[in-house]
C-alpha cells in the first residue's frame, strides 16, 4: 500500500470516527398561559439533550428536563419533583398511581414535573422533533397518543378502559438544520417558523385546579382549551463529547504507518 492509498484510507476512517461526535445542548421552552394571572406562572420547560449528526440524520439522546404546572405556580429552579408512578399496570403504592400522586402533592406542595421517559423523535431532513414524557408511555390524551391538535375533546386524559388513567405529561422540542450537520435554529427563537413545532401537554393531577379528567396544553395555534401558546424556544450548545480514545489510537497508528513508509524510502537498496 503506497502513501497516497494509506492517506486516503486514513482520512475515510478518521472521518467515520469523528462524524459520530455528540454535542450537549440546553433547551428552554416558554408557553404563555392567558388564563393564569401574570407571566410568572407561564409554563416553562428547562432541560438538556445530546444530539449527534451521523452524516445524514440527527439523533437525540439523553433528553430530560423539568416543567411546572402553571395552574399551581411558576417554575421552581430547585426542590423535589414529582416521581414517575408508572403506567396503570405497573403502578406503585396502593395500585392506583393517581392516588399516589395526589398524596405526593399533599405532602410536598410542589408541582414540578420530571420529564425523562420514552423519548420519541424524528428527523424529516430539515427539522428534528423530539418528545420526552413523564411516564414510560406515549398515551396522554383520550383515545391514545399525544401529537394530535389540542382541540376540546383532545384535552381529556387517556384512560385504559378500566377507569384508571395515565397521569402523563410531555414536552416536544424542535430544531431546524441544513442537512449538512449544522443546526440553524440555535439561540433564542420567537418566530413562528421555528417554534411552531414546540408543544406541551400536562395531564397530571395538578395540571388543572381540582384535578379531574382535563389536561393543560399549549401549542403555536392556541387551540387548546386554556388557550396556551408556544412563545419562545432557546437551544444552546454546552459542550462537545471528547474525541474517543479509538480516534487517538487510530491517529497514532496512522502516523506510524507514514513513518514506516518514510523509513523505507531512505534505507539503502
Amino acid at each position: 500500500m503506497n502513501l497516497r492509498t494509506k492517506l486516503a484510507a486514513g482520512i475515510i476512517m478518521l472521518a467515520g470516527v469523528t462524524a459520530a461526535q455528540a454535542t450537549t445542548y440546553t433547551v428552554d421552552g416558554m408557553f404563555n398561559e392567558p388564563m393564569v394571572p401574570g407571566t410568572a406562572n407561564d409554563t416553562e420547560f428547562h432541560g438538556m439533550f445530546d444530539a449527534n449528526w451521523d452524516g445524514s440524520t440527527w439523533t437525540v439522546s439523553n433528553f430530560s428536563g423539568r416543567m411546572n404546572e402553571s395552574m399551581q405556580g411558576g417554575y421552581l429552579a430547585s426542590g423535589a419533583d414529582y416521581v414517575n408512578y408508572g403506567t396503570p399496570s405497573g403502578a406503585m403504592g396502593d395500585g392506583n398511581h393517581v392516588n399516589d400522586q395526589i398524596a405526593d402533592i399533599g405532602t410536598t406542595g410542589l408541582y414540578m414535573l420530571t420529564l425523562d421517559q420514552n423519548l420519541q423523535q424524528m428527523d424529516d431532513g430539515s427539522r428534528v422533533t423530539a418528545t420526552v414524557f413523564k411516564e414510560n408511555t406515549s398515551d396522554v390524551y383520550m383515545g391514545g397518543g399525544y401529537d394530535s391538535p389540542m382541540m376540546m375533546m383532545d384535552s381529556m386524559k387517556y384512560t385504559d378502559g378500566s377507569g384508571d388513567v395515565n397521569e402523563n405529561a410531555y414536552f416536544t422540542l424542535v430544531f431546524d438544520h441544513d442537512g449538512m450537520g449544522n443546526i440553524t435554529s440555535l439561540g433564542l427563537q420567537t418566530a413562528a417558523a421555528v417554534v411552531d413545532g414546540m408543544i406541551y401537554g400536562d395531564c397530571t393531577v395538578g395540571s388543572l385546579m381540582g384535578g379531574g379528567s382535563m389536561c393543560m396544553a399549549a401549542e403555536p395555534m392556541a387551540v387548546s382549551m386554556m388557550g396556551g401558546t408556544a412563545i419562545s424556544l432557546d437551544i444552546n450548545a454546552v459542550s462537545a463529547v471528547p474525541v474517543p480514545a479509538a480516534a487517538w489510537l487510530f491517529g497514532g497508528a496512522l502516523m506510524s504507518l507514514f513513518g514506516a513508509n518514510r523509513r523505507k524510502k531512505v534505507l539503502p537498496a
